[in-house]
């Protein structure tokens, strides 16, 4: 059947991609986090905190292994104006397969907090469970009594 093959132009992708996210998306940007657990992750500078909220199952899956943000080292936390929110998604084996395009910023860190999320890795699913899983990370300025 025609309408059975996978989309084959870009958009149609991305839209494709993107089909699972939307609903996630809005408990998140209404608070709604019943089916979500925060994880707070280790600092991806000085200054900042960085945390995990699983949209799908497992909700426990813990980072095994994280990498530092390289644009926000040196930078004064009280530059990060808003914070950092990055979809994700992470394979079985633990690896970080896509970090969903953001809008840029002049200084460039979002897409380097994207090139440190690409490194993450998370504990592999042994057990029977999804083929992938979906996250986000939220980067954001730390406490000021830090």
């Amino acid at each position: 059947d025609l309408f059975e093959a996978g989309p084959q132009d870009s958009w149609a992708r991305f839209s494709h991609a993107m089909r699972g996210f939307g609903e996630s998306l809005s408990r998140l940007a209404l608070g709604e986090t019943e089916e979500t657990r925060a994880i707070s992750v280790a600092t991806p500078a000085p200054g900042f905190t960085a945390e995990l909220e699983w949209m799908t199952e497992p909700l426990s899956r813990q980072p095994i292994s994280v990498s530092k943000v390289e644009a926000l080292w040196g930078l004064d936390p009280s530059r990060l104006i808003e914070p950092i929110v990055l979809v994700f998604k992470v394979n079985r084996a633990g690896k970080v397969t896509m970090v969903l395009p953001q809008v840029e910023d002049d200084r460039g860190l979002v897409s380097s907090a994207a090139e440190a999320l690409l490194d993450y890795r998370f504990e592999p699913i042994v057990e029977d469970g999804p083929r992938s899983q979906d996250g986000t990370l939220i980067i954001r300025a730390g406490d000021s009594d830090q």
